[in-house]
């Protein structure tokens, strides 16, 4: 054998086993060099051994100069320099273009966005707009309801019906979006259908849940009549709800809204159930709401009045102005804009409008313009594009006459913008600069005396306005929109839609008349507010009564009962077909019910000595004659009364000690005047008059602690002074007083600890003060109560539970040492009750509230 001939041979095997030979597990198995090289082991360690041309680049070999160098190919696919040029390779569902990878288009055929939105196509290929309530995942749409709730973290979010439900675990219930522990001790305890079991110092007590109250045999009855509460407790008990109109519709947040009306009356709808939020500082004069959040929300009004929430309360800012302002628009909170007008009456007795711009920087108000012509609306785009809009429709003694107001903020000044001279604009709403629409309406002369009133909608494309379409019937005053393909028209009885091609007549609500306000989230949903407290909801083919309707319901002042599920009410009606109306209602714990009675009448007194045993006081229409009714457990009987003073109230110590106090009132005297009061008494068998004095009008009423301390009240028909008079062991005497004002309603535990409230005089017509007066046994003393005008009604059930109220959104209640006041939402309270400290009641514009305990008897 020849040795160098094996050598040869051992040194080539060795070599071929390190690039590339059939040998198994090398280091050089599978390393190619980029198809440019050789793979070798040197010095124990591997690497690659280039061809001409090219270098070493960790295990591969690349070109002395490197085209894919820095090439990341949207990280999306890989760098190819093979051929003349280097080219992205790209993954699948992505194609090249050159050095990049871009996603491959696909079309919207097929892509049903869950069925809650629609497809878009754009560059980067199909996505998904989704509706009020979802939101785009991919190509799906998904609901929204549940982010953000986390049910206490013991439970899980189920979107029901597009609305957030907690579905707890074991040991845990749910309470709103919240999922709370079962206290051991409820553990085996059964409580009523809709209730629940709540340790109670240490004993288990069933309470009913939101929603329910109790009812007889220890049910929980769903409180239809109590579905909106204040924050203090006071929920309105009808469904009927609120007498307010609501004018105004804000979104501070995706999942809220706010309806805003007369008397600065807000509900709230948090996308679960409604509210009544705490606007005790809020002020009934305003006219314009705009709002970016829930802490950021800005409200104008009458008499330059400017105020600003941030989320806990309103504060007021000085404007500058006694105009009236009537819109509000904000592209932040340091860039707001307000408008407003007021009629001024000239030297001729003829009059023209004037109007004012105001702008908020975030530290001062400025008066940006004055001048002619009415400005009804502000909207913009940013800081420097600003729009306002007015005119009016100004009626002379044989036509009228409409004028048109446009202009337009630049950022640096403002410029009147040429536009449809005759058309009053109240309305503005625009989806892009280039993008805008404003309604309003002309006065169209038919004859020389007769004309109406004709809608328009105009058009801003950037350019030029231009008008756009005519709405024969009335003047268009609310645009609203969600997109350039989804905006409402709204005017007396009008109702009109924008798909992005056409306006056309949309599908109205029952009454359209009642409407007057809408707000579009989407072109399938959109809410509208309105006369009486009317709220409804757009689903994407009709409107839905959402239970915040009224009805005519009656006025009931005065209340009285033994027991939360027994309680009397007395009042009247205007709908009747003969004038007032009187009315008896009834509550039996889970509904009202009222009835007519006492003929033409009103019914203002109320008082029983048991359930058997009512006695209901009023007058007849015209104010000349008493009205007496008796109830004796079946039925409500009519009772003679031995004088024609006409009834205020009614109060007894007991079955046969009642009193009634009144009035009468002279029609023959030609001047329609009160002339006397008088006191009647019942003594188990009859009634009979035990005192009179033509000087006391007492349009009060009465009140007493026994049958030894009785207090008749009202004001001196000739002094104006406030009128008291006392019947003690001695009989009746006038109490001489020197506050000018009158004494509505008096209550006290004892003898000794009476309080009287009414209204004192400001020597203005119509106009008063609260009035409060506390009686010691001696003297009459005043005390501080902070209502904003005079007080109707005080009522209690011991010396530290009493409550008062009268105008404004509160009532006030006294522990025993100061006078505190709770947020009812309502503008005028006309009747009090409690029962034992806990439930309460009051009256209001055809409405009752009701503060309750929630446990089950």
């Amino acid at each position: 054998m020849n040795p160098g001939k094996n050598l040869a041979v051992a040194t080539l095997v060795l070599s071929l086993g390190a690039c590339g030979s059939p040998l198994t597990n090398g280091p050089c198995e599978g390393r190619t060099c980029g198809g440019h090289g050789r793979c070798g082991v040197v010095d124990g360690t591997t690497a690659c051994r280039c061809d001409p041309g090219y270098h070493p680049d960790g295990l591969g070999c690349v070109p002395d100069s490197d085209p894919c160098r820095g090439v990341a190919c949207s990280g999306r696919g890989t760098c190819d320099a093979g051929g003349e040029s280097p080219v992205c390779v790209c993954e699948q569902g992505f194609h090249s273009t050159g050095l990049d990878c871009e996603p491959d288009a696909v079309s919207c055929d097929g892509v049903t966005c869950s069925g809650h939105g629609f497809c878009l196509q754009n560059e980067d290929g199909p996505l998904c707009e989704c509706e009020y309530g979802f939101q785009a995942d991919g190509l799906d749409c998904v609901a929204e309801a549940c982010i953000g709730v986390d049910c206490s973290g013991h439970g899980v979010c189920e979107a029901e019906s597009g609305w957030p439900a907690c579905v707890c675990e074991a040991g845990f219930r749910p309470e709103g979006l919240s999922c709370v522990e079962i206290p051991s001790i409820c553990i085996g305890v059964s409580c009523p259908q809709d209730g629940h079991c709540v340790d109670d110092g240490g004993r288990p007590v069933c309470r009913c849940d939101n929603g329910f109250i109790p009812h007889q045999e220890k049910e929980c009855a769903r409180a239809l009549d109590e579905r909106v509460c204040t924050p203090d407790g006071w929920c309105w008990q009808s469904p009927d709800f609120p007498t307010y109109s609501l004018d105004l519709i804000l979104r501070p947040a995706a999942d809220q809204f706010w309806f805003v009306g007369e008397w600065g009356f807000t509900v709230r709808w948090d996308g679960t159930g409604f509210s009544l939020p705490d606007s005790s500082s809020w002020n009934p004069g305003v006219r314009g709401m705009w709002a970016g959040s829930t802490d950021d929300v800005w409200a104008v009004g009458y008499e330059g009045l400017f105020m600003h929430w941030d989320g806990s309360g309103w504060s007021q800012i000085q404007s500058g102005t006694n105009m009236s302002l009537t819109a509000v628009w904000a592209s932040g909170p340091s860039d707001v804009w307000a408008v407003g007008s007021d009629w001024v009456t000239d030297s001729d007795w003829s009059g023209h409008y004037e109007h004012v711009v105001l702008h908020w920087n975030g530290e001062e108000i400025a008066t940006v313009q004055e001048g002619p012509d009415a400005l009804n609306f502000v909207w913009g785009f940013a800081p420097d594009d600003v729009w306002l809009a007015g005119g009016a429709i100004i009626h002379g003694e044989w036509d009228a006459v409409g004028t048109g107001l446009l202009l337009h903020w630049d950022g640096k000044s403002m410029n009147r913008i040429a536009a449809v001279p005759d058309v009053a604009l109240s309305g503005l709403w625009g989806a892009a600069p280039d993008d805008l629409w404003a309604c309003g309406g002309r006065w169209v002369q038919d004859t020389q005396f007769e004309g109406h009133a004709e809608g328009v909608l105009l058009h801003w494309e950037g350019e030029t306005w231009s008008e756009a379409f005519t709405v024969p019937g009335g003047s268009l005053s609310r645009l609203s929109g969600s997109s350039a393909r989804d905006i409402w028209a709204l005017g007396f009885e009008l109702l009109y839609h924008w798909d992005g091609f056409s306006w056309t007549e949309a599908p109205a609500p029952e009454r359209p008349g009642e409407i007057s306000a809408i707000r579009a989230i989407s072109d399938s949903e959109a809410w509208a507010s309105g006369h009486v407290g009317r709220v409804l909801h757009w689903d994407g083919s009709s409107w839905n009564d959402v239970g915040l309707r009224w009805s005519p319901r009656p006025e009931v002042y005065s209340l009285w009962g033994t027991s939360w599920d027994n309680l009397w009410g007395v009042g009247y009606r205007l709908e009747a077909p003969n004038g007032m109306q009187g009315v008896i209602a009834h509550w039996d714990g889970v509904s009202w019910l009222f009835r007519d009675h006492g003929g033409r009448s009103f019914l203002g007194g109320l008082w029983g000595a048991a359930s058997d045993d009512i006695w209901a006081a009023g007058y007849q229409q015209d104010m000349n004659g008493p009205v007496l009714l008796h109830w004796d457990g079946k039925s409500w009987d009519e009772v003679q009364t031995p004088s024609e003073h006409g009834l205020q109230g009614i109060w007894g110590a007991d079955s046969s000690h009642v009193w009634a106090a009144g009035l009468f009132y002279n029609h023959q005297s030609g001047l329609g005047i009160f002339e006397s009061g008088a006191v009647i008494r019942w003594d188990g068998a009859s009634w009979s008059v035990e005192w009179t004095d033509p000087a006391a009008w007492l349009g009060g009423g009465v009140f007493g602690t026994s049958a030894d301390d009785v207090w008749a009240f009202g004001s001196n028909t000739g002094t104006g002074k406030v009128a008291l008079v006392h019947r003690s062991q001695d009989g009746w005497s006038f109490e001489p007083s020197e506050i000018d004002g009158v004494v509505w309603s008096m209550w006290g535990c004892a003898a000794d600890d009476v309080w009287a409230v009414g209204g004192k005089s400001t020597g203005v017509p119509n106009e008063l003060l609260p009035l409060a007066m506390h009686w010691d046994g001696a003297v009459w003393s005043a005390e501080s109560i902070a209502a904003p005008g005079d007080l109707h009604r005080v009522w209690g059930t011991g010396c530290d539970d009493v409550w008062t109220a009268g105008d404004g959104n509160q009532v006030f209640h006294f522990d025993g040492l100061t006078w505190a006041p709770e947020y009812v939402g309502a503008g005028e309270v006309y009747g009090l009750f409690s029962i034992e400290g806990t439930d309460a009641w009051a009256t209001t514009g055809g409405a009752i509230l009701h503060k309750r305990s929630n446990q089950v008897p």
